[in-house]
């Protein structure tokens, strides 16, 4: 006879869940962190790379010539500023995808158009109309401002107020900088955690103001990695172009999700 008690509970031999980047809780508002975060934010996106590169170069060609053609037809331009978001999304959704141990596909540059594509796609447009008319605004007053010191006083005027015009643009570009924090972040919090755009974006613009030193390290680090990929003609772009694109994701990891 059995000594096995046939009233005790089944048992059975149960594994933990493979832990995947959601399951180590999301940060809604974000957290500070080091300067020093914004350049492992791009050697942990060329790791990410390394370990996948032929599949990553390829998704990276294919949607830098997608982009290319849209740009280069008329009309199409705004089209592709509003798509990059819904791209932008792929990219996430395929780094997230290795992050969980499984191998990236091209097709993954399309998740954004399967899923999310509406909020997607209108915070692209939403960032594009904050671009035109923020941007715009800002070289209109410097073009009045030219116009204004030529028809006061002609070139001489000009001369006098070109101290003016260059310290504006540090400005500009403090400007701009400010823009785009509000659609670096957008993709990954619309398609991984359901946010529409507009709260996408104002916890983007958050979140990068919050960490303006290591966004700041950031931009400078891949300003160098992009003139660097670009000597030996522009061949070092197939890895650093891929590279740059992860880093969206990973910088997204470090800010929003807990270690």
């Amino acid at each position: 006879m059995s000594a096995e008690n046939p009233y005790s509970p089944p048992s059975a031999t149960v594994q933990d869940a493979p832990a995947t980047p959601d399951s180590r809780g999301f940060l809604p508002q974000g957290r500070k962190v080091d300067a020093g975060r914004g350049v492992a934010w791009i050697t942990e996106a060329f790791s990410m790379v390394f370990a996948q590169l032929g599949t990553w170069v390829l998704l990276w060609l294919v949607m830098f010539v997608i982009m290319f053609i849209l740009g280069v037809i008329p009309l199409l331009g705004v089209v592709s500023n509003v798509l990059m978001p819904v791209f932008t999304a792929g990219v996430i959704f395929a780094a997230a995808r290795q992050d969980a141990g499984e191998r990236v596909e091209v097709g993954d540059l399309f998740a954004g158009f399967r899923e999310k594509f509406g909020p997607l796609a209108l915070a692209g447009l939403l960032f594009l109309v904050a671009a035109v008319v923020i941007g715009g605004g800002i070289a209109l007053i410097l073009g009045l401002t030219v116009l204004g010191s030529v028809m006061a006083g002609g070139a001489s005027a000009v001369a006098r107020n070109i101290g003016i015009i260059l310290l504006a643009f540090p400005l500009i570009l403090v400007v701009l900088l400010a823009i785009y924090s509000l659609i670096w972040f957008a993709p990954a919090l619309i398609l991984r955690h359901d946010f529409q755009p507009v709260d996408a974006m104002k916890a983007s613009f958050h979140v990068t103001l919050r960490n303006w030193p290591a966004v700041l390290v950031y931009g400078l680090v891949a300003t160098v990695v992009v003139i660097i990929a670009a000597i030996p003609f522009g061949l070092g772009l197939l890895v650093a172009g891929p590279a740059l694109l992860v880093s969206f994701y990973t910088a997204y990891r470090d800010l929003f999700l807990e270690s």
